[in-house]
């Protein structure tokens, strides 16, 4: 049925006012069409806290996510997280203690402020007030200063505290007391002045609080302030937060006591007592010293013999203190257990007496001097080592000198030196000759149609380059020996062409060295370029003659071979030709380049017509095939240079001047000085 009579008139009024509550839907204290709840619908007003309506106490610093929800007298939920509430007509305030953000929807109670007397009755509750439309309800939260804290001392059920060291887990007392054998302390041995930190965990029959000086926070963190430290030769500080031992000389012989105490709970304490450890900062006390020990070497237990001269030899020096642990004058490349790395006890402890030595405390090494070696020679390098205020602590050692050993580096093991020129530069290949081109065709039948153009002949190669000469040799050698004349050798000085010169040292009695100086190998010649293929003929009654090939193009010749190198040795004695063998060898020819390959004939051109009524067809004939190239001349092998040996007593006098200082200070001439 229509519903409106004539122009725009409604049928009844009834239509116009349910029209007119649709419109007004949005407005849900005047509709009863309203898809929001009325406030006089609600039934229960809640506050959710991360979806939960129970939740009483808020944690300081942990944020939380609220949602509003209203149930109505039929027990539907209307939340504003899902949309079911208006949002603009809810307003939610927090107390000045906390802080919300609308978009998020996020609370994040604040962390007061971290004070000796904190307590749940300290901190002011967290308060939510939420507006809906007309209706408000405040909801209020306790503060859990516990989670952010630690329990109130009634609360506390149990702690333990636990010493710990900057690094690692054993507690910072665990090296001092590894290698005790005997007069154990009466408390673990501590250094003093060295930083111990603590790590507290604190139960209130629920949870587990935790304290660590180094590390940040926990689950349920324990604050500082909740602990009293007593502490007697120690001292709590609050910046590091770790106890400091005394470094006091008044301390010795005294114990260092700490003792810590849960505020307000006296019962709940933890006591610890140490020794000062006076030997880790100052050294075993030389009056109560046990044992007195010196080495050579890295390994303390172990001793060197004998040293480089010019080199510096770990002196390992072993201190056992009244507890039976060994300290050292150096661990630093040490062979020492891992835990007694820090037992160094001080330079001024130790005194070393030599004439020849050097010790140097801070690397608790002994210099030796290589500019006296030659001093050395039928001596040995002799100390003495003392440990201050004992007399009985002293001991005397000596070192051989290693002249040998001293030498041993600067050995050549090399038995043959080759010296070879590099080989002549192959010749570059001749390019192919051009193909001739085709005959014209003709469709007159009394004539012939035209011959194809003969090839190009083939490219000329290069020849190849000639190998150069073995580059030449000067050789000085004389018989040297080590500073105590023990072992003898060959000193070499070589001279090599555009190489400038080298050194060599060899024992006498190895086997003889063989030097070879050897010209390079002459190139190859290039190959002859092929010759151009002859042109094919012209199409026609009469077809035309095929083009004759190109002729292949000329080899290259080849390159020679280079001379060897001569050889010029000045040698101290004539015993020393038989400690080597010298060769010249000349370089090989090269190859001569292969010939152009001729260049194929042309064909002649293909016979067309209508069956010979105005005369008689024919076929052209074939071209010719192209001559091969002429072949690259060959080369000859290069010849052998020059070897002269002569016997010059006084070379190594002659060439002493450029001799190497370290070679002149570690050998001497087999006759006399240098």
């Amino acid at each position: 049925m229509s519903m409106f009579v004539g122009k725009g008139r409604y049928k009844r009024p009834g239509v116009v006012l349910c029209l007119l509550s649709s419109f007004f839907m949005l407005w849900p204290l005047v509709s009863g069409c309203s898809p929001w709840i009325k406030v006089g619908d609600i039934a229960t007003f809640q506050l959710r806290v991360n979806g939960r309506s129970d939740n009483k106490i808020l944690v300081p610093g942990k944020a939380v996510k609220l949602d509003v929800v209203l149930i109505d007298r039929k027990g539907k939920s209307h939340s504003l997280a899902q949309k079911q509430l208006p949002a603009k007509h809810v307003k939610i305030t927090v107390s000045s203690n906390a802080k919300y953000n609308p978009q998020t929807r996020m609370l994040t109670p604040l962390k007061p402020e971290e004070t000796d007397e904190i307590s749940e009755n300290s901190v002011n509750n967290y308060k939510v007030t939420v507006l809906y439309f007309n209706r408000k309800e405040v909801f209020t939260y306790k503060p859990d200063i516990a989670a952010v804290f630690g329990p109130e001392p009634k609360n506390v059920k149990s702690m333990k505290v636990t010493i710990v060291a900057e690094k690692g887990k054993k507690p910072p007392y665990y090296n001092n007391m590894q290698g005790i054998l005997f007069a154990k302390p009466k408390a673990p041995l501590l250094t003093p002045g060295k930083k111990i930190y603590l790590f507290i965990e604190v139960s209130d029959g629920k949870r587990t609080y935790k304290y660590h000086s180094l590390k940040p926070s926990y689950d349920f963190d324990l604050s500082v302030k909740r602990l009293s430290f007593q502490t007697q030769n120690m001292r709590w500080d609050s910046e590091s937060e770790s106890v400091i031992p005394s470094k006091a000389p008044s301390v010795k012989g005294k114990l260092y006591k700490l003792t810590i105490v849960y505020k307000g709970a006296k019962n709940i304490q933890q006591k610890f007592t140490f020794t000062p450890d006076f030997a880790m900062l100052k050294g075993p006390d030389p009056k109560l010293a046990k044992a007195f020990k010196v080495s050579l070497g890295t390994d303390p237990k172990s001793s060197l013999t004998k040293i480089l001269p010019g080199k510096a030899v770990p002196l390992s020096i072993r201190v056992q203190d009244k507890y039976g642990r060994w300290f050292y004058n150096s661990t630093k490349g040490r062979k020492v257990p891992a835990y007694a790395k820090d037992r160094v006890f001080p330079g001024s402890l130790v005194k070393i007496e030599s004439e020849t030595l050097k010790y140097d405390p801070s690397k608790g090494v002994l210099q030796s001097s290589l500019a006296k070696a030659s001093e050395m020679v039928d001596k040995k390098y002799e100390f003495t080592a003392s440990y201050k205020d004992r007399e009985e602590f002293k001991s005397e050692q000596s070192l051989e000198p290693d002249f040998l050993g001293l030498v041993a580096p600067h050995i050549s093991t090399q038995e043959k030196i080759l010296l070879k020129s590099p080989k002549g530069i192959k010749g570059g290949d001749g390019g192919r000759g051009a193909n001739g081109a085709d005959g014209q065709d003709t469709n007159d039948p009394s004539r012939r149609a035209e011959a194809g153009k003969p090839g190009e002949p083939g490219g000329t190669a290069i020849p190849g380059a000639p190998g150069e000469p073995g580059p030449s040799v000067r050789l000085n050698a004389g018989v040297v020996q080590s500073l105590d004349g023990k072992k003898k050798y060959i000193l070499i000085q070589l001279k090599i062409e555009d190489k400038g010169t080298k050194y060599i040292l060899r024992p006498y009695d190895a086997k003889p060295l063989r030097i070879v100086t050897q010209g390079g190998d002459g190139g190859d010649g290039g190959i002859g370029g092929p010759g151009g293929k002859g042109g094919s003929g012209g199409n026609g009654w009469r077809s035309g003659h095929g083009g004759n090939g190109g002729n292949g193009g000329e080899s290259g010749n080849a390159g020679a071979g280079g001379n060897g190198g001569s050889i010029q040795a000045f040698l101290s004695s004539s015993a020393l030709k038989r400690k080597f063998k010298f060769q010249s060898i000349a370089g090989k020819a090269g190859r001569a380049g292969q010939a152009g390959r001729p260049g194929a004939a042309g064909l002649p051109g293909k016979v067309v017509g209508d069956g010979g009524k105005t005369g008689v067809s024919s076929r052209g004939n074939d071209g010719k095939k192209g001559a091969p190239g002429k072949a690259g001349k060959p080369a000859k092998d290069g010849k052998r240079g020059r070897i002269r040996v002569r016997i010059q007593s006084d070379v190594l006098t002659k060439f002493s001047r450029k001799i190497p200082a370290v070679l002149k200070k570690i050998l001497k001439p087999a006759n006399g000085d240098w």
